[in-house]
């Protein structure tokens, strides 16, 4: 059983996209890293094209390199505030 907190699926019914959120405030690209490969590696995560790591101020996202438990930094960053800005109850 895999426990992504949200998966897109293609036509073919092949994962695109998981996503996974956390409430960590803070995390370093290498703490992103490490909590990506934690889920691949306990076997929580299924193959996908993209993987998005959703924090409350980054977005991490990998794109594919194959089932990899290997320790590798997001390929982009971002940070959130100009997405869920509009929608935080903290102004």
């Amino acid at each position: 059983m895999y426990y992504a907190d949200m998966a897109v699926h293609g036509k073919n019914r092949h994962f695109q996209m998981l996503v996974e959120a956390k409430n960590k405030r803070g995390a370093s690209k290498i703490l992103a890293a490490k909590m990506r490969r934690n889920m691949y590696s306990h076997g929580l995560l299924p193959e996908a094209h993209f993987f998005l790591l959703a924090l409350p101020d980054k977005f991490y996202l990998w794109k594919d390199k194959g089932l990899s438990i290997d320790l590798r930094e997001a390929d982009y960053e971002m940070d959130t505030d100009r997405f869920l800005k509009p929608y935080s109850p903290i102004k």
